[in-house]
């Protein structure tokens, strides 16, 4: 009987929950946040760094800000209250490690020369498996990245979508950055703004305020 109500509560929570617009606005911003202490930083960097160190670097703004962002406004909606902290870092720290990991892999044998969101010089097949590479890679960090935020979110009704729609908006951001920097070869690394961006936006839902309350004295 229990666990018939149970369903029962679920199935009503799920026919009245809504897209958190909040959320996706106070996301992309983050995202661009992110990219205006990122580029300045690459743009210092590249060419006296490692650069590994500049993507670690980078990535890891990008996580902190993003993380923070929703982990802050979702304590402010009451939908973390389920957050698993562990879950949490160790997510942000994977995806940490995989962009040096990635990016250790993808610029071997360049000197120094190439990174995962800027043009490269190398042409025919080797350039093709590198660019199937960078896809891959980007895709899995940005994976890793949404597995953070839906924990940092807390609701368990919405970590499917985030995790969905992180491996969804990785791929694209990472195709677009592929084919732009070989048809603009000179923008060079600011086709990162896409991978921040997308990265940021977070799509998922809530319940509405009135429906929540409710749900709340029920309990």
């Amino acid at each position: 009987m229990a666990g018939r109500r149970n369903r029962v509560v679920n199935t009503r929570r799920v026919k009245n929950e809504c897209f958190n617009f909040e959320l996706l606005a106070a996301s992309l911003s983050a995202g661009l946040i992110a990219w205006a202490i990122c580029w300045p930083l690459y743009s210092l960097m590249v060419f006296s760094v490692p650069r590994t160190v500049v993507m670690g670097i980078m990535f890891l703004i990008l996580i902190i800000i993003i993380l923070a962002t929703v982990f802050i406004l979702s304590h402010q909606m009451g939908t973390n209250e389920n957050t698993n902290i562990a879950i949490l870092l160790t997510a942000a720290l994977t995806a940490f490690l995989l962009t040096l990991l990635f990016q250790w892999l993808y610029g071997m044998g360049a000197d120094n020369t190439r990174d995962l969101l800027s043009a490269r010089e190398a042409g025919g097949f080797i350039s093709i498996v590198l660019g199937i590479l960078r896809v891959v890679f980007l895709t899995v960090i940005g994976v890793a990245i949404g597995v953070a935020v839906a924990e940092s979110y807390g609701r368990e009704e919405a970590k499917e979508l985030i995790y969905i729609g992180s491996a969804v908006k990785s791929f694209i951001a990472a195709v677009l950055i592929e084919f732009g920097t070989i048809s603009l070869p000179e923008t060079s690394a600011k086709m990162g703004i896409i991978f921040w961006i997308l990265t940021a936006a977070t799509f998922t839902t809530k319940l509405p305020s009135s429906r929540k309350k409710r749900v709340r004295k029920s309990l």
